[in-house]
């Protein structure tokens, strides 16, 4: 009876370690010093709660802290998307089910004191010395400075423009990065860190986790969970498409439907940087943006296009991520590019401009610089730009600023409006591939020639189709999708079935 009421004391005052299960994903998760974790995982299997129960442990227990950070951990950041959901998490899911409680409560060890109003949470107070403080991605990265941090942990998938604050603010203490979220922003910093494989691949020395329901039906004790086939089976049918399965049943990082530019692919489309040839011309595209700071920032691409205009490669480009620009601070930046070692071998063709910016074309002349106005027809430029990638006629230079175009091709969905859109390295792109005269012959000769394969359907005899219905009175297993369906129509449609219900 001692025995009981003691585990009993346990479970309901210190639940982070003794009130739930542990899956073993989880606790290998849970138990990790890795300088950085990432957990991609499917809906609803306790991903954020075995975050939670991580972090109320480093903050409570001694024992971990020499292993989180080389100094006496002072402050932690628990970052959210919006300041509703920290609220909504907290009152829901931190004080109810996990941080300590009853007589832990204001225990010298396991004791925390809320920091904030019932509106507005700041932070979490624990007695054992450590201070959580809960930030919002909303924020942005400028109200991340300044702070010296042990460890940093994120729910939902990061805004990638904050991770390099973020893990400035761990250099000082060599402190964890550590975030669990499901993939629904398709950002392709994450991408090719889940994802991608050799010399694509970011953060290779990290903890990288891919959770499905079905690493869910058992605990580590091996006793069941509430995750059957049957109830994984019903929230299959749930998802309204198969890349929706994937990310939310598998745990996989899929881009979503509904994409600007579905096409584009980064194992694909992007290529080591190389030296091009001396007869490729350039075509630069300049998007004045809007000042940069809280606005759209200038963006500047820089494509090569081959002599015969049947191939092209965007070779560099710049966007002035968090800074206020003029339009005399445009025009510098893209001379200075201009006039850089890497592109002043090659001939210019063309340089298109966002021509809404009538300062830029004034200061550009003073310069000797001519701008011709961009075609901004933007429907059009998503064909031809979406058409070019499809058929393999243009190429992204594998480098750190180039990325951020990709990134924008991954996350920039069709309902976004355009003044909310983050697509400006997409608008200096559209306007460099708007000024070239591809060559469309090939690509329109192949379609012309390519002509359906003629398939035979294969037909039963009588002896065979009677054959099978006896089969199938009888209760034997009969594949119909080889026996009744050489076309693969019924496997198809059972396929997608099982996807949406």
């Amino acid at each position: 009876m001692r025995l009981e009421e003691k585990r009993k004391r346990l479970v309901e005052g210190l639940p982070h370690i003794y009130g739930w299960k542990w899956y073993r994903w989880a606790k290998q998760f849970h138990d990790s010093y890795n300088r950085m974790k990432l957990l991609v995982a499917a809906n609803q299997i306790s991903k954020s709660s075995t975050q939670i129960r991580m972090m109320i442990n480093w903050c409570t227990d001694p024992n971990t802290w020499p292993h989180i950070s080389n100094r006496t951990p002072r402050l932690f950041w628990y970052l959210y998307p919006t300041q509703d959901v920290i609220r909504t998490e907290i009152h829901t899911k931190w004080i109810p089910e996990f941080l300590p409680s009853g007589e832990f409560k204001d225990h010298p060890q396991y004791g925390w004191k809320l920091d904030g109003t019932s509106k507005v949470v700041e932070g979490i107070q624990f007695n054992a010395g450590p201070y959580l403080q809960f930030k919002t991605y909303g924020q942005g990265a400028k109200v991340l400075q300044t702070s010296t941090l042990d460890a940093v942990c994120c729910d939902e998938e990061l805004p990638e423009d904050m991770y390099q604050e973020l893990m400035a603010r761990l250099m000082s203490s060599d402190g964890i990065f550590s975030m669990v979220f499901t993939a629904t922003l398709g950002q392709e910093m994450w991408w090719r860190a889940m994802e991608a494989k050799g010399d694509q691949e970011l953060f290779p020395d990290a903890l990288k986790m891919n959770i499905s329901m079905h690493d869910c039906m058992y605990y580590a004790d091996g006793t069941p969970s509430k995750w059957t086939e049957e109830k994984i089976r019903k929230e299959k049918m749930k998802c309204r498409s198969r890349a929706e399965v994937l990310r939310r049943i598998y745990g996989r990082f899929i881009r979503d439907e509904g994409k600007k530019y579905p096409v584009f692919d980064p194992e694909k489309h992007y290529v080591a940087p190389f030296t091009v040839p001396d007869t490729y011309l350039l075509y630069p595209g300049v998007d004045i943006g809007s000042g940069g700071g809280n606005g759209h920032p200038a963006a500047i691409i820089w494509l090569a296009v081959a002599p015969d205009f049947k191939k092209g490669y965007i070779i560099d480009g710049w966007r002035g991520d968090h800074a206020i620009t003029t339009s005399g601070d445009i025009l510098r930046k893209f001379r200075q590019m201009k006039y850089s070692k890497p592109l002043n071998r090659y001939r210019v063709a063309m340089q298109s401009y966002d021509h809404q910016s009538r300062d830029f074309l004034t200061i550009s002349s003073r310069y000797g610089e001519s701008f011709s106005p961009a075609n901004k027809n933007q429907e059009r430029g998503e064909q031809v730009l979406n058409t070019l990638l499809k058929c393999g006629m243009l190429k992204i230079f594998d480098t750190e600023e180039l990325r951020k175009l990709g990134s924008e091709m991954m996350s920039l969905l069709t309902i976004t409006p355009k003044s909310k859109a983050k697509d400006d390295m997409i608008d200096a792109t559209r306007f460099g591939v708007m000024s070239v005269p591809w060559d469309w012959s090939e690509i329109k000769e192949e379609d012309d020639k390519s002509e359906p394969e003629e398939i035979e359907p294969e037909f039963f005899t009588e002896e065979e189709v009677l054959s099978m219905d006896i089969r199938l009175r009888r209760g034997e297993d009969v594949d119909r999708r080889e026996d009744l369906d050489p076309w693969g129509v019924e496997a198809e449609i059972q396929e997608w079935n099982e996807c949406y219900g």
